[in-house]
């Protein structure tokens, strides 16, 4: 098999379990193409951890210097791509740089510029959206105070409709609280929103108003995909399985079982 033809071969092998043994820079192509096999084999069984350190090692041990579609080249993006579905964001930016650096004109060098630029544009957004955030969270401090003050000024002046008041406000609050979660989250603040929505969930998933407990199932839900954006799923899996256990149909109906299964292990 002719270096050149390696790519097409990584593409076309089907799926295979055993990782291979022999070292790559021993014994020429054979051996290469069965190390790709086996990277082919994770990728398709979505084990990034191990194919991002079969691609390490078959990097740092197959020859340099070979023409874009080589094994080398097969392992220098891969690493890019693990790291990327990983979410090892820094990992990433410096292996596609890395790629880029050595194979200007490869065969992934579009791609890799291009995740590139959205990962910078990515970060630039997120420090913009902190100045943004910050004003709006205080909004939202200053309307739950006034709402606070509202609820013991009725509660004095209206004894007689305390707990019909009381279901009102509760639901007012507890709408206007699930939007620090939507906030944080729609402007990615992914850390932040993890805690925001889950401390909401646990909150409200046993309210008696029936609105409610759907606000904290949302919540969940949000904190579940805050921390897969993070790279942090088994965290998620676990936020995944309370949900589950929480709201069985509201799971389903999301898809939750099915997100656990394709997120990388």
């Amino acid at each position: 098999m002719q270096r050149r033809d390696f790519l097409s071969f990584f593409l076309a092998t089907p799926s295979l379990v055993d990782v291979p043994r022999a070292d790559p820079g021993g014994s020429g192509q054979d051996e290469e193409a069965e190390w790709l096999g086996a990277m082919s084999g994770l990728l398709g069984q979505n084990r990034w951890d191990a194919l991002l350190e079969l691609a390490q090692r078959l990097y740092e041990t197959a020859p340099r210097g070979d023409a874009p579609g080589s094994a080398r080249e097969v392992a220098c993006y891969l690493i890019f791509q693990a790291h990327l579905v990983l979410v090892h964001r820094e990992e990433a930016f410096h292996a596609g740089e890395r790629y880029l650096e050595e194979y200007p004109e490869g065969m992934h060098a579009f791609a890799v510029r291009l995740n590139l630029q959205v990962q910078r544009e990515q970060e630039s957004a997120r420090e913009d959206a902190l100045a943004s955030v910050r004003g709006e969270l205080d909004r939202i401090e200053r309307e739950l105070s006034a709402m606070d003050a509202q609820w013991a000024t009725a509660r004095l002046e209206t004894p007689e409709a305390a707990a019909q008041l009381q279901e009102q406000f509760a639901l007012r609050r507890a709408v206007t609280e699930f939007q620090v979660c939507t906030l944080l989250a729609s402007h990615k603040l992914h850390a932040q929103a993890v805690r925001a929505c889950t401390l909401f969930a646990e909150k409200y998933h046993r309210s008696e108003d029936a609105n409610i407990p759907l606000l904290a199932r949302s919540a969940l839900h949000m904190a579940m995909m805050q921390e897969a954006a993070q790279g942090h799923f088994q965290e998620a899996r676990k936020l995944g399985a309370r949900l589950q256990a929480w709201a069985p149909q509201f799971a389903h109906e999301h898809g939750v079982t099915t997100l656990m299964l394709v997120w990388p292990h």
